[in-house]
């Protein structure tokens, strides 16, 4: 796991599945992070589901975005494959991986290789739901 100093003002990938619909989940994750370490970009790989609800809860936070598209019609099958190389040639601090399929856990595992943190969202929540518990406890 990264230290707090890693991810401080973390540069996030964002990841999860095309019919993700979730946007309480997303926005309790993000929000937390961003209460815990600060933000200082949203990158995403601009599909449906994950991908455009983090594009949405950027623009309601006021925290830079930058859309990463695919390109099927030029890259075919690879194009996502390829999408996800691009997002993390971009430096990004850790990836914040939702729910998903295929698509997801390659970008997990491509991060993995290239040593960039994936961090799950509802792993960050469960946390936060334990922490909460303890401290109600005490």
């Amino acid at each position: 796991m990264s230290t707090d100093a890693e991810l401080s003002d973390a540069r996030l990938v964002i990841c999860g599945g095309h019919t993700f619909n979730d946007p309480r989940m997303l926005s309790a994750a993000l929000s937390l992070f961003r209460d815990c370490y600060g933000i200082a970009e949203i990158i995403h790989g601009a599909a449906s589901g994950a991908d455009l609800l983090a594009g949405a809860w950027a623009k309601w936070a006021g925290i830079p975005c930058t859309a990463v598209p695919a390109q099927p019609d030029l890259y075919g099958d690879s194009a996502g494959p390829r999408r996800n190389a691009k997002m993390l040639g971009m430096g990004p601090t850790a990836v914040l991986a939702f729910p998903g399929g295929p698509g997801t856990a390659h970008m997990c595992k491509q991060a993995n290789s290239a040593g960039v943190p994936v961090l799950y969202a509802a792993d960050i929540l469960r946390m936060t739901a334990q922490n909460m518990q303890a401290a109600q406890s005490t």
